[in-house]
């Protein structure tokens, strides 16, 4: 009988390098048992991921977990590139976690990281639980010296705003429970042109945000996720602009030259009940003249009223549902639209009869109802029979209800 070979270590050192920094941290470093030429491998792994959650919550075992970064600090080969470093660590604020966390973002500094995670949130935050969370650390000077980083990630982690001019090649930024002090943002798409993903979560300010940059800026991606803006908005002036995401409550915010915005995911809540609010959503959809694919929620639709569609009920009819006839990506680019948590109010039935009815362009739209009450649904599989019978104004138009 033929021998059973392990071809994978019979290839050369420098690709086995490549294997490991290819699978997670906690993987590699469990190479070391295969064999003696396994053993110190995971040594020269370019991602590097210290996350406590892979350790039990005890108090005991996060000693094991501080102690596992000192380990692999110190055993780390010596003039290897780190591409990248993330750390996962709730709560750093003890003295000997502190120590620890320096001398772990030293060492990734020194290693020439490019992307650069570190997270101090507790994993039992929660978005209703904090309105204004402060920030649990202080991001090490020494970061600002590295040149050449592309990904910077900081979650409950402070940092002067001032040093993030110096962060030339950064292309990534996601920022994260904390408080965005004394135009940060500004200052960092002024300074910072190759930025071309910015992710903010659960930040607030004093101050109004804006997203705004000359020319140059490269800004594709923008995501806001249940921040909270004192001033009560923001300006958004990015002309290479893409994606835009917003999850959070009713906050006006105006978008400017949005020729290349193709696709937006608007969330607004549960709370919907101002009519100067409908204004508001009308007069934003109706900027998306180049939209591709647009998602949103049900609650943005919703008015009080009958479940049931009635083709003279006028009286419920919105500001930019009356006025729909004026947004040009429905007869120009819109292709998809999805609509969460649907449950069959007027106004989200009269919406979806307006998109059926006037997109021209339109390929697919996904309702999804996302409720498992049976009066719920019972009331949608019967908008969903009536809406099956609207005459389209699009011939490819795909209507899909999903329970």
């Amino acid at each position: 009988m033929a021998q059973n070979f392990d071809m994978i270590s019979l290839l050369p050192d420098t690709l086995l390098f490549i294997i490991i920094s290819l699978i997670p941290f906690k993987e590699a470093v469990r190479t070391s048992i295969l064999s003696k030429r396994w053993l110190h491998l995971w040594k020269n792994t370019t991602n590097i991921e210290f996350n406590e959650h892979f350790f039990v919550g005890s108090e005991f075992q996060r000693w094991d977990f501080l102690h596992f970064i000192t380990l692999c600090i110190e055993n780390y080969q010596e003039n290897s590139i780190v591409e990248k470093l993330s750390l996962t660590l709730a709560d750093p604020g003890h003295v000997t976690s502190s120590e620890i966390v320096e001398r772990c973002v030293d060492f990734a500094i020194q290693q020439g990281v490019i992307d650069l995670d570190l997270d101090f949130s507790s994993p039992y935050w929660t978005e209703e639980d904090i309105e204004e969370p402060e920030a649990l650390f202080e991001l090490r000077t020494k970061v600002y010296e590295n040149k050449t980083l592309k990904s910077l990630k900081l979650f409950s982690c402070n940092f002067p705003e001032n040093e993030l001019m110096k962060f030339h090649a950064l292309k990534e930024v996601s920022l994260g429970w904390m408080e965005l002090k004394n135009n940060a943002i500004e200052t960092l798409l002024s300074n910072c042109k190759m930025i071309e993903i910015l992710n903010i979560k659960k930040c607030w300010t004093w101050n109004r945000i804006d997203c705004v940059g000359v020319d140059e800026l490269r800004l594709k991606k923008l995501i806001v996720d249940s921040c909270f803006f004192m001033e009560g908005g923001f300006l958004i002036d990015a002309p290479n602009l893409t994606y835009f995401k917003f999850h959070g409550n009713i906050m006006y915010f105006d978008i400017d030259y949005s020729s290349h915005l193709e696709e937006v995911d608007l969330y607004f809540g549960l709370e919907y009940e101002n009519p100067k609010e409908d204004v508001f959503i009308y007069s934003t959809i109706r900027n998306f003249k180049y939209v591709k694919v647009l998602t949103i929620c049900g609650f943005i639709l919703k008015v009080p009223g009958e479940y049931y569609y009635k083709e003279d009920d006028d009286d419920h009819k919105r500001t930019w549902l009356d006025n729909g006839n004026s947004c040009e990506c429905l007869t120009s680019t819109l292709k998809v639209v999805e609509m969460n948590n649907f449950t069959g109010f007027v106004n989200e039935i009269l919406m979806l009869h307006f998109l059926i009815c006037n997109g021209t362009v339109l390929r697919r739209v996904n309702i999804n109802v996302q409720n498992e009450e049976t009066e719920v649904v019972e009331k949608c599989r019967k908008v969903e029979e009536l809406m099956m019978t609207k005459p389209r104004a699009s011939n490819d138009l795909e209507i899909l209800f999903s329970y």
